[in-house]
């Protein structure tokens, strides 16, 4: 996976979002300028702390053993006759079941 843009991304989002608030509460030129520094050092450091945490699950995934050997199981001949025997023998009971609706109607 790739997390290098994380931190610049998550820095971005929470500096533009302060950026905003900052003027619809009118803050000073000098004020803003400083609550957005102080802003993108923060949401850097927590983009930093994802990235981080991303990595680590992804190496626990990679060193995780697989559950099996990795081989596909199909279909034996004889599984696929069976089903097909089950495909027909439930036609036929719909059938009987048609059957006996039919009679219940024309008495």
């Amino acid at each position: 996976m790739k997390t290098k843009k994380i931190p610049a991304l998550v820095m971005l989002i929470g500096g533009s979002v302060a950026c905003i608030v900052a003027y619809l509460n009118h803050y000073d030129l000098e004020d803003m300028l400083v609550a957005l520094i102080v802003s993108l050092i923060v949401f850097f450091c927590l983009g930093l702390l994802v990235e981080f945490l991303f990595e680590k699950f992804e190496i626990a995934k990679e060193d995780a053993e697989p559950l099996g050997d990795g081989e596909v199981v199909e279909k034996t001949s004889e599984n696929q006759d069976e089903e097909s025997v089950d495909t027909q023998s439930d036609g036929n009971d719909n059938e009987g079941a048609n059957a006996d609706i039919g009679d219940g109607q024309a008495s």
